[in-house]
């Protein structure tokens, strides 16, 4: 089992339930999947298209950022956080604090995450407002990077954030890095949980 869907298992057990909403569904199937859909939730009548991301590589608690994707495989495919094809609503951003194993094997060897809920618009809005950029000049710096044409490890800085490849070789994505800060302070729903 892949570590993002453990998470998402751990979520379904101890966040998902505890929160005043009319039902919450795990997408389980791959089309609305693609479509940027990982779960369906219903608050006081709006309904929340939630795409979760989880840091599954980083699982001691000391990561104070997250990253937003721009483009992916050597800039062949627009990233998830410009594809305006996806119906995502809100992302659910988590950061894991404390596994009792040395990677994430089940839901039981979770014991201490935070996770920040945050409207996608409002993320767009903000990057959009800092940096001055449309998703298609993002998109151009995204393809620079890529193309080589900044220096050898394709970091940025652009208005005070950092515009890097992440991902492991074969992905080669470009993203925006964001502190926690930002995503916490917009939240429509943040927690910490610990399990013992």
């Amino acid at each position: 089992m892949q570590g993002e869907q453990i998470i998402g298992e751990f979520l379904d057990k101890h966040f998902y339930p505890h929160l005043n909403h009319q039902g919450f569904e795990r997408v389980k199937d791959k089309t609305r999947q693609i479509a940027g859909i990982d779960v369906i939730l219903n608050i006081d009548d709006n309904v929340f298209l939630i795409d979760e991301k989880a840091s599954t590589d980083y699982t001691d608690g000391r990561l104070d950022t997250f990253i937003l994707e721009l483009t992916n495989y050597s800039g062949k495919s627009i990233g998830w956080f410009l594809n305006e094809k996806l119906v995502t609503t809100h992302y659910l951003f988590v950061w894991i604090n404390k596994i009792s194993t040395e990677k994430i094997e089940s839901v039981d060897c979770v014991k201490d995450i935070e996770l920040a809920v945050v409207d996608k618009q409002t993320i767009r809005d903000h990057v959009r407002e800092i940096l001055k950029l449309s998703d298609a000049e993002l998109k151009r710096i995204a393809d620079d990077i890529t193309n080589g044409k900044y220096y050898s490890y394709g970091n940025i800085k652009y208005n005070g954030y950092k515009i890097l490849q992440c991902g492991g070789k074969k992905e080669k994505a470009i993203c925006i890095k964001l502190p926690k800060s930002f995503y916490m302070n917009k939240a429509i729903f943040k927690e910490r949980i610990r399990v013992e």
